[in-house]
């Protein structure tokens, strides 16, 4: 795939002259398949460690972690992001302002990770500040053959190609028109067109969304599924999980670190690292996606969306939120009334 092809590119960019090459990614892992095929296409004049490939007349291919590289700004002759739709887009655009000539390696769908807030977001903005970037797609089939009736079954059936919907909407729309309602989840499955539109908003505003989340979704009867309409184009969606109410026997052992129960993230946070047993025996709901459409972002409808979902969530104590830390989240949430009472002590891969 497209990681093979960065390393036997690089090997012959190394072969032709001496030059300098860094490879960052969210992770080791993603990028095992570059330096497999670098030192396979230099053969024996390659001298490999865990994550360096150097070559006999200086040239070198190197592994340097995304906020090691933002740090240091070390010197290169190439930078290459592979799996850059798992990389925050501010990164991204840090990068490109620092270092001149780029590659960025993303998987638009598939198993791998969504795309599509980069290729919709930071392509966009390498329009407007780089104008003259190319971009090329491998379409070609590498792991099963062309047409594969399995493969096409898949992406069906877990959505791996569900795109952002088109959507027509003024200029500047009236938020206050919009209405927030809560969707029944055995109607969402006898209506896949609906899924498939809610499913390609949640892809596109979050890169992390997997079809795990699907399942998550349609699957457990904790998690809600909020929608605003307007004029027929769904505008809005937020995930919801319903938390709390645990037994003293329960929250006794988060406590004490010996338990940790799936699906309550926020009280048994505040339970374990804050001590505070009572936010864990109530009641709450956790917002965990809030997507809005591109064409109507910035225009108070996330806000608009969390105060009807504030007014209209029942039996609950209190609602809470958790992500990634950014100056913009941030700022979004501190703005629809909530308070940080937890701030994580190391950084979250995500952000």
């Amino acid at each position: 795939g497209k990681s093979s092809a960065i390393g036997i590119a690089a090997a012959k960019m190394m072969q032709t002259r001496k030059v300098e090459i860094l490879v960052t990614a969210p992770s080791t892992s993603a990028i095992a398949p570059i330096f497999e095929h670098a030192q396979r296409q230099l053969g024996l004049e390659a001298r490999i460690t865990k994550h360096i490939v150097e070559k006999a007349n200086g040239s070198s291919l190197r592994f340097i972690a995304p906020d090691e590289l933002l740090s240091t700004l070390p010197d290169c002759d190439l930078l290459i992001v592979d799996e850059a739709s798992a990389v925050p887009i501010p990164l991204l655009i840090q990068m490109t302002e620092r270092y001149h000539r780029m590659v960025f390696s993303t998987t638009v769908h598939g198993y791998e990770g969504c795309g599509r807030g980069f290729t919709l977001k930071f392509t966009q903005w390498l329009q407007q500040h780089r104008a003259g970037w190319r971009s090329i797609s491998l379409n070609q089939p590498i792991r099963w053959a062309e047409d594969d009736p399995v493969e096409s079954w898949l992406f069906d059936a877990f959505l791996l190609d569900a795109d952002l919907e088109k959507i027509y909407m003024p200029s500047e729309v009236d938020s206050q028109h919009f209405t927030l309602s809560r969707q029944n989840k055995n109607e969402l499955v006898e209506d896949k067109a609906l899924l498939k539109r809610c499913f390609g908003l949640l892809v596109n505003a979050h890169y992390q969304t997997t079809p795990n989340d699907l399942f998550q979704i349609l699957n457990d009867s904790n998690v809600e599924l909020w929608l605003t309409v307007a004029d027929n184009s769904l505008v809005g969606v937020i995930t919801v999980i319903r938390e709390g109410n645990l037994s003293l026997d329960v929250i006794s052992g988060i406590v004490s670190g010996k338990r940790r129960p799936k699906g309550h993230l926020v009280p048994a946070s505040i339970a374990n690292h804050l001590g505070f047993d009572e936010a864990a025996q109530q009641k709450s709901a956790r917002v965990m996606r809030i997507a809005v459409h591109p064409e109507v972002q910035r225009q108070g409808v996330g806000a608009k969306m969390l105060s009807e979902l504030h007014a209209r969530v029942d039996g609950i104590q209190y609602l809470s939120t958790s992500f990634g830390a950014t100056d913009e989240l941030l700022r979004f949430w501190q703005e629809n009334q909530y308070q940080v009472v937890r701030v994580g002590n190391t950084r979250d891969q995500a952000s």
